[in-house]
């Protein structure tokens, strides 16, 4: 690989040589024998069926997602809670693991048991 650089060429010029190796090196030959355009059959049926004389009809519009304003749900849910009169509870994070003394930390610690003597 060549240096690295801080523009994106080098990464192009890397991306594509791969893209040449693997091309270069694949052993099957890639046939579309196996494949079917159905885009283009169907677009070729209603073709034929409009010169036929046929009325097309084209399916309903799906339904559209039902899109949430998280604003809006946030103050119901708060306005919820206070009719209810519950309180938000709070939750301490739990520690996914305990600081290490650092050795000052450790000498301080022993100066103070070392006073309370």
């Amino acid at each position: 690989m060549s240096r690295r650089r801080t523009d994106n060429s080098c990464a192009l010029q890397r991306g594509a040589g791969t893209d040449h190796t693997l091309i270069k090196h694949s052993r099957k030959e890639i046939s579309l024998e196996g494949f079917k355009d159905e885009y283009v059959e169907k677009l070729a049926e209603l073709v034929q069926a409009k010169v036929e004389g046929k009325e097309l009809v084209s399916p309903p519009p799906a339904d559209e997602p039902k899109v949430i304003n998280l604003m809006d749900a946030l103050k119901k849910s708060l306005a919820k809670a206070k009719q209810s009169g519950d309180k938000p509870t709070r939750h301490r994070a739990v520690p996914t693991s305990r600081k290490t003394a650092s050795p000052g930390r450790i000498v301080k610690r022993v100066n103070r048991v070392a006073e309370r003597i």
